[in-house]
C-alpha cells in the first residue's frame, strides 16, 4: 500500500515537472525571441541608417557627376566659343590679309608704257613710285644703235598720272644688246633705290655712270654679270650692299667707292673674275662682310688698302684668290677670323701685315 502510495507521489511530482518544463521552454524562447527582435530592429535601424548613408552617398557622387558633367559641358561649350571665336578672328584677319594681298598684287603688277620713252613699268598707287620692267615698245633699231641708254626718273599715263621712278625690276633688260660696237653708256638717275637680280646681266655696256645725288641703296644678285665692259666703275656713297655676283666679270678696269660711303656688306662673287681690273683698291670703313671669291681671279689688282676704323671681322674663303699682282697687304685689326685659302694662288704676294 505504501508502496503505491510512494510511487503515486512520484508519479505526480514527475508530471508537475513536466508540465512546467514546456513553460519554461516557452519563456527561454520568448526571451530569445525578444532578444532577436530588439537585435532585428537595431540592426534594421542600422541598415536603415546605412541605406539612408549609402543612399546620400550615391546622391552625392551623382551630384558630384552632375556637377563635373556641368562643368565639362561648361569648359567645352567655353573652349568652342573661345576657338569659334579665335576661328573667326582668323577668317577675318586672312580675309583682310588676302584682301590686302590682292590690292598689293594688283596695284603694283599692273603694266604701262611710259608716254615718252617707250618703256614698261608697273607701279603702286598708293606711294606713286614705279618699276622699270623690260623695254616695253622701245624701238628695237634704236637698241641697237644707241650710244645713250638713260633710264628716266619719271614715268607717265594718261590714266597713271606722273610717278617717280624708284627701282629697275629684276631681268627688266636681261641679254638686251645695247649699241654695234660696245661702245653704249648706262645712266641710272638719282631717283633709283635698287636694281633687281640680273636687270643689266649680259647688255654689253661699256660704262655705267649714277647720277649726283643718287638714292640707290642694293645692287641686286647678277645684276651686271657678264657681258659688259664697264671700265671705270664709281660705287655712290649712298650704297648699303652689293649683293651676290652683281659685277660678276663685268669688264671693270677701275673700281672706286664714292667718299663717305654707307657700303656695309660685299657679297660672294661680287667682282669675281674682272681680270683688267687694276691699280689700287680702298675697302670703305663701314664694310662689316666680304663674301667668299670677292676678287678672285683680278689678276691685276695690284694693292687692297681698308679704311682706318674698319670693323671687319671675318675674311671669307678665299676672298682675294688669284690676285696674281698683289704684292702686300695690311689686315686691320678688327679682323678675328681668316678662313681658308684667303690669299690661295697670290703668287707675288711677298708681305701681310697684322694690325
Amino acid at each position: 500500500m505504501k508502496s503505491k502510495r510512494l510511487l503515486a507521489v512520484m508519479l505526480s511530482g514527475f508530471m508537475v515537472f513536466t508540465s512546467m518544463t514546456p513553460v519554461f521552454t516557452e519563456e527561454i524562447k520568448s526571451e530569445n525571441t525578444n532578444d532577436n527582435s530588439v537585435v532585428s530592429e537595431e540592426q534594421k535601424g542600422n541598415d536603415v541608417n546605412n541605406s539612408e548613408e549609402v543612399k546620400d552617398n550615391e546622391e552625392a557622387v551623382i551630384t558630384d557627376k552632375d556637377n563635373e558633367h556641368k562643368t565639362a559641358q561648361d569648359e567645352k561649350k567655353a573652349e568652342e566659343s573661345t576657338s569659334l571665336n579665335e576661328t573667326s578672328k582668323t577668317v577675318k584677319s586672312t580675309s583682310k590679309t588676302a584682301l590686302s594681298s590682292s590690292k598689293t598684287t594688283r596695284d603694283v603688277l599692273e603694266s604701262k608704257i611710259d608716254e615718252t620713252t617707250g618703256l614698261e613699268f608697273s607701279y603702286d598707287s598708293d606711294t606713286n613710285e614705279a618699276t622699270i620692267t623690260g623695254l616695253g615698245s622701245f624701238p628695237a633699231d634704236d637698241v641697237l644703235t644707241v650710244t645713250t641708254f638713260a633710264i628716266p626718273s619719271k614715268v607717265k599715263t594718261s590714266d597713271t598720272g606722273e610717278l617717280t621712278v624708284t627701282a629697275v625690276g629684276g631681268e627688266a633688260f636681261l641679254s638686251e644688246d645695247f649699241g654695234v660696237d660696245y661702245d653704249c653708256t648706262l645712266i641710272i638717275p638719282s631717283s633709283i633705290e635698287s636694281i633687281g637680280k640680273k636687270a643689266f646681266s649680259s647688255c654689253y655696256f661699256a660704262k655705267l655712270e649714277f647720277e649726283e645725288g643718287s638714292n640707290l641703296t642694293t645692287i641686286g644678285e647678277d645684276a651686271f654679270k657678264a657681258g659688259n665692259y664697264l671700265e671705270n666703275l664709281i660705287i655712290p656713297k649712298s650704297v648699303v650692299s652689293i649683293e651676290m655676283g652683281a659685277f660678276y666679270d663685268a669688264g671693270v678696269s677701275s673700281l672706286t667707292f664714292e667718299e663717305g660711303s654707307k657700303l656695309e656688306s660685299i657679297k660672294a662673287e661680287a667682282f669675281r673674275s674682272n681680270n683688267n681690273l687694276a691699280g689700287n683698291l680702298t675697302i670703305p670703313k663701314n664694310v662689316t662682310y666680304l663674301g667668299f671669291c670677292m676678287f678672285t681671279n683680278c689678276r691685276k689688282l695690284e694693292s687692297i688698302t681698308f679704311e682706318e676704323g674698319i670693323n671687319l671681322e671675318t675674311l671669307e674663303i678665299s676672298v682675294f684668290d688669284s690676285l696674281d699682282s698683289l704684292k702686300e697687304i695690311v689686315i686691320p685689326k678688327s679682323v678675328k677670323t681668316m678662313k681658308s685659302n684667303v690669299f690661295s694662288s697670290c703668287d707675288n704676294l711677298s708681305s701681310i701685315i697684322f694690325e
